[in-house]
């Protein structure tokens, strides 16, 4: 796992795996792709230095910056704090990323699926593909190793 320092200013959360899980305790449609955040759990207290897992359904996880073009069933998952999107590449499911910069209280975290090309991917309905969570951010100051 790569260790990540936000900067105040970085804007796109961008995090490949080596693939998807298709786990039959994905609550998708049918066929479809689908993002759940796995840890933390919803609610938590969480420290400045965060590890952030999700499950991925139907979609094939990969780098965008090696599959730089739209590729049906590929794709990566990017995360916004507070409505702040991020910018860091991330090589698994799991992201660990320091949250230096944001204040202590509340934390809103959606993590939502996207192409090769950074274009958020879209429901039948054309809501974005999704996943959110509030947590409390009690910093810690310790930046991850």
């Amino acid at each position: 796992m790569k260790h990540h320092r936000l900067l105040p200013c970085l804007l796109l959360l961008a995090c490949a795996g080596k693939g998807a899980d298709d786990s039959s305790a994905s609550t998708c449609p049918e066929g479809q792709p689908c993002i759940t955040i796995t840890s933390p759990a919803d609610g938590s207290t969480i420290p400045t230095c965060l590890d952030m897992t999700v499950r991925v359904t139907n979609l094939t996880i990969v780098s965008p910056a090696d599959h730089d073009t739209p590729v049906d069933g590929e794709g990566h998952w990017q995360m916004e704090i507070n409505e702040r999107p991020l910018l860091i590449p991330c090589e698994d499911l799991e992201c660990r990323f320091t949250l230096d910069g944001f204040d202590d209280g509340p934390v809103s975290v959606v993590a939502v699926l996207a192409d090769n090309t950074y274009v958020k991917l879209t429901d039948a309905d054309g809501a974005f593909i999704s996943d959110s969570g509030t947590y409390t951010l009690a910093g810690d100051g310790v930046v991850c190793p």
